[in-house]
């Protein structure tokens, strides 16, 4: 039981003695099980956020990855073809 049910049901017994917490008890009964399935339902959405978030970033982060591994291609090709244009002077 959490603590903001628990400051509740105290209150509640406290301040209309203990027949009425108790009806007041039964009253928020039923409706403590809908808090909880609202409570997860909401979890259930911001995760379904940070699931979407993160695969925007790693979909981001793979574009951003080709492009380098295409770069260094282009570079070690260039590379090459300067290694074989100073090995062709030296010959």
């Amino acid at each position: 039981m959490n603590d903001t049910v628990l400051i509740a049901i105290i209150s509640v017994l406290g301040g209309t003695g203990l027949v009425g917490g108790i009806v007041a008890l039964i009253k928020v009964r039923p409706e403590a099980g809908q808090i909880l399935v609202n409570a997860a339902k909401d979890v259930v959405v911001i995760q379904q956020g940070a699931m979407t978030d993160m695969q925007r970033r790693l979909a981001e982060a793979e574009a951003a990855r080709d492009a380098l591994r295409q770069r260094v291609t282009e570079l070690e090709e260039k590379v090459a073809r300067l290694q074989q244009q100073v090995h062709g002077r030296e010959a």
